[in-house]
């Protein structure tokens, strides 16, 4: 149905002293087009031969009801051009165009799907008996996406008294894995554990060691 709204759409005739892109914009959770997306099309200029250094918004849309966006510009030269995707609650989408595949008065296709945003709060404590030579550390295992806080890497504590609490933003509807590990001088302990992230939600997630 989308490809035969976009050829109602774009039968006439297009102007060659323009380019023209389309698509639709579906939500990665569920493959559904997706509303009241704002994508911003963004163009790295040359100008008498010399590149732009920086990136500029050439035109930008809003998509429709079924996920449907249409843009159109004028022709120009250009050394680069991305597409920047963004709506209330879902993660921000980057995606790299290639300049090849443009031709002015051409229709060229590029679909996004763009992630739901979720949260988890975690929360790491000691509880037991312990010794300042102790240690504990913790990092997500399969966090490969745009995630400050979980972007593979250990976050690590020592001694007596640990009790901290860190809230990451991350891809929804997603199986998050984990590794602890606790060194103490009597015992090595490590495990490896997941949690799921639903869209739009903040998961609890209680360490006590």
């Amino acid at each position: 149905m989308f490809f035969f709204t976009v050829l109602l759409l774009f039968s006439c005739k297009k102007e060659k002293n323009q380019y023209n892109l389309f698509g639709i914009t579906l939500a990665a959770h569920t493959q559904q087009g997706l509303s009241n997306v704002s994508i911003d099309l963004q163009k790295q200029s040359v100008q008498s031969g010399v590149y732009s250094t920086t990136f500029n918004s050439a035109a930008n849309a809003v998509s429709n009801g079924k996920g449907e966006y249409s843009i159109t510009w004028d022709r120009e030269n250009f050394a680069a051009m991305k597409l920047i995707c963004e709506k209330q609650n879902y993660i921000k989408t980057e995606i790299e165009l290639d300049v090849a595949a443009f031709d002015a008065g051409d229709l060229l296709l590029q679909n996004v799907v763009i992630q739901p945003e979720a949260f988890v709060q975690v929360h790491i404590r000691n509880t037991s008996l312990a010794e300042s030579t102790d240690q504990f550390r913790f990092t997500f295992a399969n966090a490969q996406f745009d995630c400050v806080c979980c972007a593979n890497e250990w976050k690590e504590f020592s001694g007596e008294n640990v009790d901290t609490t860190f809230t990451c933003r991350l891809y929804g509807e997603t199986w998050l894995r984990f590794q602890k590990d606790y060194f103490t001088a009597q015992n090595d302990t490590m495990l490896i554990d997941s949690i799921f992230c639903p869209a739009f939600q903040t998961t609890n997630l209680e360490i006590n060691y």
